[in-house]
């Protein structure tokens, strides 16, 4: 019977230990399922932040552009100076002031253009001049002269397409042309042909971006 009761002893303490192995077993697996499951969680917010630090980066990006003076998305106005320093690669390292100070456009600018040289030619059908009076002054320049003329101007739709027209009007009055030395200033006309339903056409000098109509 001792025999017996020790076999049944044994016998319950060996289940009792496999199944005291078994919880332990199933408490380990639980944990680790669990573990998981946080690591997973962890990973999921990390990714989740990384994505927000993602977008608001970017946001940034667009409000830093949209509030920076002189882009494509936030021109210069009429009527303001521009202060302008960087480097050219005919000029060297430059310093100037630019402004666009006025421009006009419809039937008085194919009339200006018309009175200047009969030999200039009128606008095609869909097209229309745009003269913009400019004033550029010149603060130093590592090469001079400084030469400074309508051809260095980039004109670009609203759509944002560039215009690659050469145009060529002889004797605006005052004409934006000059050799330029420290100190020197010129101001006079440019001009421009572009669509004539483009509302919002855009001219670029150098990096800085002007609203050719202006507000009409």
């Amino acid at each position: 019977m001792k025999k017996f009761g020790l076999s049944v002893g044994a016998v319950v303490v060996a289940s009792s230990l496999v199944a005291c192995g078994e919880e332990t077993s199933v408490e380990e697996v639980e944990g680790t399922e669990e573990a998981e499951a946080e690591n997973l969680d962890a990973e999921e917010t990390e990714e989740d932040e990384d994505e927000d630090e993602e977008e608001n980066e970017d946001e940034d990006e667009d409000e830093d552009e949209e509030d920076e003076f002189g882009t494509r998305v936030n021109p210069v106005p009429h009527g303001q100076t521009v202060e302008v320093e960087g480097s050219d690669w005919l000029f060297g390292d430059v310093h100037y002031d630019i402004e666009l100070i006025e421009s006009v456009s419809g039937d008085e600018a194919e009339s200006m253009v018309k009175e200047a040289n009969q030999f200039n030619e009128p606008s095609e059908d869909g097209k229309e001049y745009i003269l913009a009076k400019v004033r550029i002054q010149l603060h130093s320049a590592e090469e001079e002269p400084f030469d400074v003329n309508a051809q260095q101007f980039d004109v670009i739709s609203e759509g944002g397409s560039s215009y690659e027209d050469f145009v060529s009007v002889a004797e605006l009055d005052p004409e934006f042309r000059s050799d330029l030395y420290e100190g020197g200033e010129v101001e006079g006309w440019a001009p421009f042909l572009v669509d004539s339903d483009d509302e919002k056409p855009l001219i670029k000098y150098n990096d800085v971006w002007f609203d050719l109509r202006g507000e009409e």
